[in-house]
Formats: structure tokens, C-alpha cells, sequence
């Protein structure tokens, strides 16, 4: 059975930008040591079917890789084999008329994860509109900084599917980057320090046969 898994948006939108800038409770905790042996390479070939360009595609990437190089793992573009990764322009597909919002899934099969992580451009839109509220905010921002928005809310939407396809998992987490509704805030200026993964994931990072197929340097 093919299934997608979905990362959600907080709805508290409100509330998320002004949310949250201390560390979560639990905290970041250290890298296990099996983390610092080596780099793992994930090769990914992006299809984009939005307006986005080269250049913001490379952005989108630097942001994963901002989240995961901590851990040992560097999203690689270029690649014809590897992890595909579809960007849609279409707000409608996102499933924008139900809440929360959808910004990206990943698919499995069976209970194991496909190599097909797909991205809503339209639905990280629709978010940063609604997010800066009545007053149109984001609307009449230069499109430089729209898009830098968009950009890191893409990143850290591939950032969190990639967390699903290396631990070839369909769980969530209650904080860090497998949490399943992100704030605003998270979205729009990541850290690795609140967007972590716990040790019970690192432990299964190290032990996942997706990774160990990977090449590593």
C-alpha cells in the first residue's frame, strides 16, 4: 500500500511568529559517536515545476544541509539516481482548503519509505500570507525577501521529509525536526539547536539500512 506523510503547519499563526525562540525543553542533545565517523552523501535530483530558479533551488538545498550536516548527512544535487524530489506550484493540491496546511509528503510503501519526497511551493505562499495577517505583510515585501522566506520554509519542509526517508519512519515527534506541525517562526528561521533530532533518532540514523546504502566520504 503507498501511503504520504505529511508535515503539517501550526495553525496558531500568531502565536508561532511570536513563538518560541528558547530552546525546547528537551533540548539538542549531543551527537552520538557513531554520528562522527563519517559523512553520508544523499544524492538528490530535483523536478521543479514552480517559477523557482537555479540559484533558489541551491538555497533550498543549503538550508536542508544546514539542519543535517550536523549529523553527518549533505544533500547532494546533480545526481540522475537517488532521492527525487518534486517541487508543485499548485496551492490547490496542497490541499490548501483544509487545515492545517501541507507543505510537503513523503511517500512509503508498505511501511517503508519511497525515494519521493514532494514540496508545495503554493502552500508556503498561502502560510506566509496568512501569517503576516490582515495587514497583507508579506504581500508588499520586495521579492527578494519574499523569497527568502519561501526559500527557508522550503528547506526545512525537505529537511523534515529527509528525516522520514533516513530513518524509514512514519512517526512523529513531539518537538525537533520530525515534529509534525512546525511554527511559523521554526519555518522562517531554523536552527539546528531547536529543529534537532533526539538521540533515539540519531541511534536509528546510524542503524538505517537507507543510510548505510548511501555513499559516505
Amino acid at each position: 500500500m503507498r501511503t504520504l506523510l505529511r508535515l503539517t503547519l501550526a495553525a496558531a499563526f500568531s502565536a508561532a511568529v511570536a513563538g518560541s525562540t528558547a530552546t525546547s525543553a528537551h533540548g539538542r542533545l549531543g551527537l552520538i559517536p557513531c554520528l562522527m565517523e563519517r559523512t553520508t552523501i544523499v544524492p538528490v535530483t530535483i523536478y521543479n515545476r514552480s517559477r523557482l530558479t537555479e540559484p533558489k533551488l541551491n538555497v533550498i538545498v543549503a538550508t536542508v544541509n544546514k539542519l543535517w550536516v550536523p549529523y553527518g548527512v549533505r544533500a547532494e544535487r546533480g545526481h540522475e539516481r537517488g532521492l527525487a524530489v518534486i517541487i508543485s506550484p499548485e496551492a490547490e493540491l496542497a490541499r490548501l482548503d483544509t487545515a492545517p496546511l501541507v507543505l510537503g509528503t513523503t511517500s512509503f510503501t508498505d511501511g517503508h519509505a519511497n525515494a519521493y519526497i514532494q514540496l508545495w511551493l503554493g502552500a508556503a505562499e498561502a502560510l506566509a500570507q496568512s501569517a503576516s495577517g490582515d495587514g497583507g505583510h508579506f504581500a508588499v515585501l520586495p521579492n527578494v525577501e519574499r523569497d527568502r522566506t519561501l526559500m527557508s520554509m522550503m528547506g526545512v519542509a525537505l529537511a523534515h521529509e529527509l528525516a522520514h526517508y533516513l530513518l524509514d519512519t512514519q512517526r512523529h515527534s513531539p518537538d525537533g525536526l520530525l515534529q509534525e506541525a512546525m511554527s511559523f517562526h521554526d519555518l522562517v528561521h531554523p536552527t539546528a539547536e531547536r529543529l534537532f533530532l533526539s538521540v533515539d533518532q540519531q541511534e536509528a540514523l546510524c542503524a538505517s539500512a537507507t543510510v548505510r546504502n548511501l555513499p559516505g566520504r
